[in-house]
């Protein structure tokens, strides 16, 4: 694990794209710059995230003259059971900010090394918006007909449109492998979600899963049938699917937003449950804009779409309505997240965007929930 984060920095200081901003990052926070790298490490180390290994400190950093990019001394090696978390593939530049997306990745391992290294302090808040039945009962009968652990996990949900890549996300985000739809699937908690292809959608039930060995035993995943469709309606989804019932909900958008997304956060701002809006397979869009514009460098083409699709998007919000001004938007590509993991991703291929933000995000409001319930 350690060998990972320590490799993935010296990439990060490597890389052509970014060697204009670590120049003025190190102008202007040399010391950050220089300590990020051995405190993801030390954090690594001092949380036990590394299963069953030890690990050896970072040998400390050193800026070139002239403020060239940082270069990471020293190793760290993980033995045994280490843990993969995804490795910080900072090839984005200017998109939301290399260094951001670096601070957002270590904000992201601390707390899954400190706040999710144990069960939640306490059950997530009930909403206080109802009609024929105390809160109380109607969180409690949710949670029952879920089968949700809510005094060990932190339970996030993924959901949206039909057809947008929920199933595959979850996946893709544990590490594992495209499963396709077959009469020998048999579900298995830490294992593929089966995934449809074009308009056909399999997510027919409720699932749950977690990460693989049980390295997160505290965060659980629920894959939810998408909505808009005959099945499920866009008007009664959010209550359909008992969606108040979560920590966090994951809204998966494509470029566009549909009757079924506003329906849910609508009722999510109603009834007071956190929710992010996700939009997916933004390196299928970035590699259409790279082929219509080919006089555009690959960080260009990341700059246009992923700022057009969030502005387009956010629009769209405040029409419907102003006050969902602040609902936060990230664009993503959950493909590359997993690629990156792997060590498997080229420098001239699009990077997974903003996933370490998203996750960063995520794992806060869920954290803040909770402790919000014990105050």
């Amino acid at each position: 694990m350690g060998n990972v984060i320590v490799m993935a920095v010296i990439r990060f200081a490597e890389k052509e794209v970014l060697k204009a901003a670590a120049k003025e990052v190190l102008k202007r926070a040399t010391e950050q710059a220089l300590i990020a790298a051995p405190a993801i490490v030390a954090a690594v180390a001092s949380e036990g995230l590394a299963a069953g290994g030890t690990a050896a400190a970072a040998g400390g950093a050193a800026a070139a003259a002239g403020g060239a990019a940082a270069a990471v001394g020293g190793a760290a090696a993980a033995a045994g059971g280490a843990m993969t978390i995804v490795p910080l593939a900072l090839t984005i530049g200017g998109m939301v900010g290399s260094y951001a997306i670096y601070r957002a990745a270590e904000t992201a391992i601390h707390l899954l090394g400190t706040v999710f290294s144990e069960p939640p302090p306490n059950p997530p808040q009930v909403p206080r918006l109802l009609d024929d039945m105390t809160q109380e009962r109607l969180i409690q009968r949710a949670r029952d007909t879920l089968g949700m652990d809510i005094v060990r996990q932190y339970n996030f949900c993924i959901c949206g449109q039909t057809g947008v890549g929920k199933s595959t996300f979850i996946s893709w985000l544990r590490d594992l492998p495209d499963v396709k739809p077959s009469q020998n699937f048999v579900y298995r908690e830490d294992g593929s979600a089966v995934v449809g292809r074009g308009a056909s959608h399999v997510t027919s039930e409720v699932r749950r899963y977690i990460w693989p060995d049980n390295r997160f035993p505290y965060i659980a995943l629920w894959d939810i049938p998408g909505g808009g469709n005959m099945s499920y309606q866009s008007e009664t989804y959010f209550k359909d699917q008992l969606l108040y019932a979560f920590d966090c909900l994951l809204i998966l958008v494509n470029n566009r937003f549909t009757e079924v997304d506003f329906h849910i956060i609508r009722q999510a701002c109603h009834f007071q449950t956190p929710i992010v809006l996700v939009i997916t397979k933004v390196d299928q869009e970035i590699a259409n804009e790279c082929e219509d514009h080919p006089e555009k460098s690959l960080q260009e083409a990341i700059d246009h779409v992923s700022q057009d699709l969030k502005q387009v998007l956010r629009q769209e919000l405040i029409e419907v309505d102003p006050t969902l001004i602040d609902v936060s938007i990230y664009a993503v590509a959950a493909k590359q997240f997993r690629k990156e993991m792997n060590n498997q991703i080229a420098n001239d291929e699009c990077p997974s965007m903003e996933m370490w933000p998203l996750i960063a995000y995520c794992l806060s409001r869920a954290s803040d929930q909770r402790v919000k319930d014990i105050i």
